[in-house]
């Protein structure tokens, strides 16, 4: 009898462990953790046949919630018979460091807080937004000043920390807009273009310009103005801070137009002056009306363009005028010839530039008047125009007329060429230098 017990206990406890084997075997493997099983014979001092079912203390298996310990007894009929306990034990099945789950995108909103250095346009590469969606998810203008500590609604990215951006070591030589505004490929090597157009394409100044301007500025120095000084004469589209005036006490990078630095250097302290001759909405007509002049500089009878030039002596001015002209393309070409006659007669050279927008102008017809004019007084044309046509949207706000903002001033992204002042101020600061390097060409 007793033989028998203990091959009766014996088979019963072999199909056990066989019946866990088997479990454990088609335990699953992810996202919960893996059993162990250690059997511990113990004694019991008492004769029953009564079997003493298992009694497991909440057991789950919801999702990796560990697993508690179930003890299943099989007590034999009769005094010192075995009992074997069988106790489960949950062991975590860690993931290697190369295994770490990576963040799972969050289509909601993520709130970032601004630190020393950051700007619109540099948030906006960093968490892969557009410029416009960051600046009206937070109620701001796209050339916003952030303050340290505040914090910005960043629409439709993920929780997972900004990506920086990717950079390439070429620029692509197709001058085709995109409508990628936010492109940030680094230019690795210095160029002599912009977005794909030769330099001399949009600053035309032939052998006869450069012979003109010598002596414009040569009799410039005669009358006192001061070789080291340019002015702005123009409207809103060149107003501070947008156009050129980080050159002067930064930051910027120039990347592949280090080249530049020079010019820089030599006109140091006109970049960022304030000029009595821009004005918004100011026309051709308005230059000489003493109406738009300021009263407490300019002398009565003085409109904008002869108070700056008085007042500033300067060797050449930028001149960026035509937005606000209306339709008559024979009353602005006049204002114009007036205006660049008087520049001369004044000995400063006028750089003129084209415009970007069509408004009230839809066939260009006052880009081709002052393309006309340098042609026939023998002057420096800067083409912006032709620039324009290779920017998203001609680099154009929503109003179609003001330019949109680069404040961030890093040209070693070629981003910076595809933001209407981005590219404005690069390439109004290169025909600066060409007219510089042509007064000093012996």
């Amino acid at each position: 009898m007793k033989g028998s017990t203990i091959k009766t206990l014996a088979a019963f406890l072999l199909a056990l462990l066989v019946v866990i084997g088997l479990g454990a075997f088609f335990w699953p493997t992810t996202s919960q953790q893996i059993p162990t099983f250690r059997l511990t014979p113990t004694r019991v001092s008492q004769t029953t046949n009564t079997a003493i079912p298992p009694s497991p203390t909440g057991v789950s298996n919801q999702g990796s919630t560990p697993i508690p310990s179930a003890t299943l007894m099989a007590i034999a009929p009769k005094v010192e018979t075995v009992m074997a306990t069988i106790v489960i034990t949950a062991t975590p099945n860690e993931p290697k460091a190369s295994e770490t789950p990576t963040p799972q995108p969050n289509n909601g909103p993520v709130v970032h807080t601004v630190k020393a250095g950051d700007n619109m346009f540099r948030l906006s590469i960093n968490y892969g937004v557009s410029l416009s969606a960051l600046a009206a998810a937070n109620r701001l203008r796209t050339d916003a000043v952030l303050k340290v500590g505040q914090t910005l609604v960043i629409p439709s990215t993920t929780n997972a920390p900004p990506a920086k951006p990717v950079t390439t070591p070429s620029v692509s030589p197709n001058a085709t807009a995109t409508k990628s505004a936010d492109i940030t490929t680094t230019l690795a090597t210095p160029v002599s273009q912009v977005n794909g157009l030769p330099i001399a394409s949009f600053v035309v100044l032939p052998a006869a310009a450069k012979n003109n301007i010598r002596q414009i500025y040569a009799k410039g120095q005669a009358l006192g103005n001061n070789a080291n000084v340019f002015a702005k004469v123009g409207d809103s589209t060149i107003e501070p801070p947008h156009f050129l005036d980080r050159f002067d006490g930064g930051p910027y990078v120039l990347g592949p137009y280090a080249y530049l630095q020079p010019v820089i250097s030599y006109y140091a302290g006109s970049f960022a002056r304030p000029s009595l001759a821009v004005k918004r909405g100011l026309s051709g007509w308005g230059l000489f009306d003493a109406l738009w002049a300021d009263h407490e500089k300019c002398l009565s009878d003085e409109g904008p363009l002869a108070c700056e030039l008085r007042l500033s002596k300067p060797s050449v001015a930028f001149i960026r005028i035509g937005s606000n002209d209306g339709s008559d393309p024979a009353t602005f070409d006049k204002m114009m010839r007036k205006a660049v006659e008087y520049c001369i007669e004044q000995g400063v050279i006028p750089l003129i530039g084209t415009k970007a927008d069509r408004f009230q102008d839809l066939d260009g017809g006052r880009n081709r008047v002052l393309r006309q004019l340098t042609a026939e007084y023998n002057l420096p044309l800067w083409d912006f125009d032709l620039v324009a046509q290779t920017i998203p949207d001609r680099g154009l706000e929503n109003d179609n007329v003001h330019l949109t903002t680069y404040w961030l001033h890093d040209y070693s992204l070629s981003g910076a060429l595809y933001r209407g002042h981005g590219a404005h101020s690069i390439t109004a600061l290169i025909a600066l230098d060409q007219v510089w390097k042509a007064l000093n060409e012996r």
